[in-house]
């Protein structure tokens, strides 16, 4: 396997980070940007499977995946074979302005998109939207709901109202400014300092995280206590909620996951006031969960109207 001859043997600790080349790389890097990466600098060429070698010949386990980017790890052989190094290489020398130039190269890149969309929601209307990050596939996932609402009250004769979005505690959909507005970590306050309530009237609702030393009636109650919460605010706020955007597995929020009967019934519910559902599943999908998108394993009623990927996929897409 490339990059596998002469490996370090060393495990790094905390107390030995960052190593001396790497000390050096940092400080250059304070001199140029705003930026404060973990302690240590990676020798991508050393590097191996989820194994991260530093520059300074110490070896780093990535239990993370780079949170959930690099499901296959660093270096594996396939992504060396000729064929595809070269067709790589020919497309990043020759990065063009997507979507208005197209190449056999990225067509075929769409139609994979295509084929891979989640289960429920494969069908003769179904639709990719290409971004660039995770962040803006949920922030466009946002306005594209926004946009369905506001014709939909247009239609109806109603007035617009105030448009307002339900999300979860513990909610990471991303930095800009939709995204950030629907996303609360108590544990990293800073993400969302100063930008909190910038797209007011959004409401956070708890998530009923499954607390595998709970009994499991105890999981039952959170469960319905919070799908009772999302009920009354749909009938509250009637005509002014917008959609319901949320993780099938929060991942920022600390790995938490919802009994599958509440997707299910966030799907009916959603379905019921007539209101858009929305998968965030930038971290989760791509195979890590047991299947290409989380939700293929969720029986769901009603396939959502939005699903929000990116990491593993490239870039940020909608389906």
């Amino acid at each position: 396997m490339r990059g596998r001859r002469n490996l370090p043997t060393e495990r790094a600790s905390v107390s030995s980070l960052p190593g001396p080349r790497s000390a050096e790389m940092l400080a250059r890097l304070s001199r140029c940007v705003i930026a404060e990466p973990f302690p240590f600098v990676i020798d991508l060429e050393k590097s191996h499977g989820m194994w991260l070698a530093t520059v300074d010949g110490q070896m780093l386990f990535d239990w993370a995946g780079f949170y959930a980017s690099r499901l296959i790890g660093i270096n594996h052989p396939r992504l060396y074979e000729p064929e595809y190094a070269a067709r790589l290489l020919r497309a990043a020398n020759t990065k063009t302005a997507n979507p208005d130039f197209l190449t056999p190269e990225c067509l075929e890149y769409y139609e994979l998109l295509y084929e891979l969309a989640p289960r429920c929601m494969k069908g003769p209307e179904l639709e990719v939207y290409v971004v660039n990050s995770g962040a803006e596939a949920v922030e466009n996932m946002m306005k594209y709901f926004l946009n369905l609402h506001l014709q939909k009250r247009i239609a109806q004769g109603r007035e617009i109202g105030r448009r307002r979005f339900i999300y979860f505690d513990q909610a990471f959909h991303g930095r800009t400014v939709f995204a950030l507005n629907v996303t609360y970590l108590a544990h990293d306050p800073i993400a969302t300092r100063d930008f909190r309530g910038f797209d007011q009237g959004n409401i956070q609702v708890p998530f009923p995280a499954v607390d595998t030393s709970a009994p499991a009636e105890e999981n039952d109650e959170r469960t319905v206590a919070t799908l009772k919460i999302v009920e009354a605010m749909l009938q509250y706020n009637a005509g002014d909620i917008v959609g319901i955007v949320v993780e099938p597995l929060q991942g920022a929020g600390g790995h938490r996951i919802a009994q599958p009967r509440f997707y299910a019934e966030l799907s009916h519910l959603a379905h019921k006031y007539d209101v858009y559902l929305g998968f965030d599943e930038v971290q989760t999908a791509g195979g890590q969960t047991g299947s290409f998108f989380a939700i293929d394993q969720l029986d769901l009623p009603y396939p959502p109207q939005a699903v929000a990927v990116a990491k593993k996929v490239g870039c940020g897409a909608g389906y």
